[in-house]
């Protein structure tokens, strides 16, 4: 057999990528109160349910990060070889990262294929690269049950950088489409647009953001593969995933007061990421107070300056 990698220079550059994580893992917790606070009575069932399910996720992933340092601080102090070999723990927690990943990509896929008039081209082609991701690191998984010692961690490096490219180019393609998109649905009215223009440079953003710690891993990975420098990118990458799916969701409610003082013409609900499975409950817009009697203003009732007929809250919902 090889001779053991001393992992000591490198181990503190893992401890501080589980801190970042698990400080980032509030943060979703904190993403996931605000976002029932704001949207529990205007998201259908299923979008409560996914954001409840994607922080389940992200506290296995938390749990999992603190026993890979119990491991190391605690169970092993002093031993250093145990940095060579890895437990189940820390193999399973590979494929949680890629479920997770997955779950928030197949989001983004859903938006694509609303906003994109059902594309199937498009969406497959998102759909695939999501899934061929999500099966390599099932792969790398089960490659380190049966191989769980750090020497022979070059047996997966192949399957490894090719899932976090796939992934890499799943969310720049998932940000160039959501981008184009919206950018087709322009109306042409300043204060539209330009509302429109900062939702493409967030999801821009976003997708570039978690595009360049996938590729900052496979970097640290092949470069450096008798370190653990990948493992403290690796670390935070879920967090990342799920806090920018659970900020895009929060952020429709200022974006639609942005609207409103705006005068906008154009309802944001039906072509926005930022509206995903945000219904304009009983016609109502950012959660304005409903009519008297629980029913539908008429359309030829009273009706706020500047603003079109609310759209039919059936066609929004999807």
């Amino acid at each position: 057999m090889a001779s053991a990698v001393d992992l000591r220079p490198t181990a503190g550059a893992t401890l501080i990528g589980v801190f970042i994580s698990t400080a980032m893992y509030g943060l979703t917790t904190f993403q996931m109160y605000r976002y029932y606070q704001l949207s529990w009575c205007v998201d259908s069932w299923w979008i409560r349910a996914y954001v409840f399910y994607v922080w389940c996720l992200e506290t296995l992933h938390a749990f999992l990060c603190c026993a890979f340092v119990f491991k190391f601080a605690i169970i092993n102090f002093g031993n250093y070889t145990a940095f060579g070999v890895t437990s189940k723990f820390e193999d399973v927690f590979t494929g949680v990262t890629a479920l997770l990943m997955l779950s928030v990509q197949l989001f983004y896929v859903r938006r694509i294929w609303i906003l994109s008039d059902k594309n199937m081209l498009l969406a497959s082609v998102v759909t695939l690269l999501a899934f061929g991701h999500f099966a390599l690191e099932m792969v790398v998984m089960a490659v380190t049950f049966k191989y769980p010692e750090f020497t022979e961690f070059h047996m997966v490096t192949a399957y490894y950088t090719v899932s976090l490219a796939l992934a890499a180019a799943d969310d720049i393609l998932i940000a160039l489409s959501l981008s184009y998109l919206l950018y087709a649905k322009r109306s042409g009215i300043k204060s539209t647009d330009t509302l429109v223009n900062r939702i493409i440079t967030y999801s821009v953003m976003t997708g570039t953001l978690t595009s360049v710690i996938d590729l900052a891993i496979i970097i640290c990975f092949v470069s450096m593969p008798n370190n653990l420098v990948y493992l403290a990118l690796y670390d935070s990458a879920p967090n990342l995933y799920a806090n920018s799916l659970l900020a895009m969701l929060n952020a429709r409610e200022s974006l639609q007061k942005m609207a409103a003082v705006g005068s906008m013409g154009v309802e944001l609900a039906g072509t926005s990421p930022f509206a995903l499975g945000h219904c304009l409950c009983e016609g109502r817009v950012g959660g304005d107070p409903p009519p008297v009697g629980g029913g539908r203003e008429s359309n030829s009732g009273p009706r706020r300056l500047g603003r079109e007929p609310e759209p039919d809250s059936s066609k929004v919902c999807r």
